[in-house]
């Protein structure tokens, strides 16, 4: 895919419309799993950019693929475990999947014994699915977040007084 700006039709038919997922149902499935990512990255200690590059790692795979095909959980954990690496902060798999675990599944089994036939089959699963999210974004890993220009230009117009600093 040479550009990851996506028009409103494409995105209006997307192929979990295709599956006749509604828009407010993908919308919920975006939003929902986009806030387990921050906790799991806040959790995981992740910079700003980590999370954010996971987030939009999310996106892009779920334009091209269908809510109904692929489990939101792993394709969170896997955006998670890449970005890290991508944005130079890598945690281990273990320690991804262990904290997802316990965002996702809170009240029924809140912890994953690295021993387990459980642990075992989500590792996997984690890592095949991460050659389908390679090869979903044509193995395209560079993000340019927006918020770094709004940064340098807020911290710009400081230095002139244009506005008031308060980091001081």
């Amino acid at each position: 895919m040479k550009s990851w700006i996506l028009g409103a039709d494409f995105l209006r038919q997307s192929p979990s419309r295709a599956d006749d997922i509604s828009e407010e149902g993908e919308k919920r499935y975006r939003r929902e799993t986009v806030i387990n990512m921050e906790k799991a990255g806040e959790s995981l200690k992740f910079p700003r950019a980590a999370k954010a590059t996971a987030q939009v790692f999310f996106h892009r795979f779920y334009a091209l693929h269908s809510f109904k095909k692929f489990q939101r959980f792993d394709i969170a954990v896997t955006c998670l475990f890449l970005a890290g690496k991508v944005e130079e902060h890598p945690r281990k798999l273990e320690t991804i999947i262990q904290c997802c675990h316990q965002i996702w599944n809170r009240l029924l089994q809140p912890t994953l014994k690295l021993d387990s036939e459980d642990y075992e089959k989500l590792r996997e699963t984690m890592l095949r699915t991460e050659r389908q999210l390679l090869h979903t974004m044509a193995f395209d890993l560079c993000v340019k977040h927006p918020y770094k220009d709004l940064f340098e230009i807020v911290k710009n117009l400081c230095q002139k007084g244009l506005i008031l600093d308060t980091q001081k």
